[in-house]
């Protein structure tokens, strides 16, 4: 081990568009590793593009979003795309097929519930999002419905299923970590 890298690639362009410097969410970089060891998602201002490692070729490539996440299986993606409507018009958060790229479920989360961070279970069918209040959301991820909440004491910045799925660590900008039983914290979701 050499510590040195074994590529180096440009991943997006230099200037971000006029809506990306309005939100400098999306001006962050996301990246993500699939689970084939082979597949790179990198996400920037102009985009989400998935790509081979070994060769640099572009698979496919997205709207940009200001969150992604992998299944642990690395068959499927989730994306958030902030709505351009105000701060009350909910997100869409949108499910990928990582091996054509398309769309398989589409739905709407609350305004800016989905935003930063966000996990799949290791079965790939629970999603948990975090935005920017204090509480998560838990959806099945082959329907789109919600199904529960977590209340926390801060927003998170980053969230991840233990193998199993029943514990959740929630990670806070002051650099706790607080792991929540999932079934004990899930509160169920409000009827429709």
């Amino acid at each position: 081990m050499t510590g040195k890298a074994k590529s180096e690639r440009p991943i997006g362009e230099k200037k971000a568009s006029k809506r990306a410097e309005q939100d400098n969410h999306l001006d962050r970089r996301l990246v993500a590793f699939g689970g084939d060891g082979n597949t790179l998602v990198v996400g920037t201002a102009t985009g989400v593009t998935v790509q081979a490692v070994d060769t640099g070729k572009e698979r496919f490539r997205l709207d940009p979003a200001s969150a992604l996440c992998l299944s642990p299986d690395g068959k499927r993606m989730a994306t958030v795309v902030r709505s351009d409507k105000g701060d009350k018009a909910d997100d869409a958060l949108t499910i990928w097929n990582m091996g054509d790229g398309k769309s398989l479920v589409r739905f709407s989360v609350p305004a800016y519930s989905g935003g930063r961070t966000m996990a799949f279970k290791d079965d790939g069918r629970t999603l948990v999002t975090g935005g920017f209040e204090p509480i998560l959301h838990l959806w099945d991820v082959g329907t789109g419905k919600l199904f529960g909440t977590i209340d926390l004491p801060f927003r998170a910045d980053v969230v991840i299923f233990d193998p199993p799925g029943k514990r959740l660590a929630a990670g806070f900008a002051d650099t706790t970590v607080l792991i929540y039983d999932v079934a004990a914290a899930l509160k169920p979701a409000p009827k429709e």
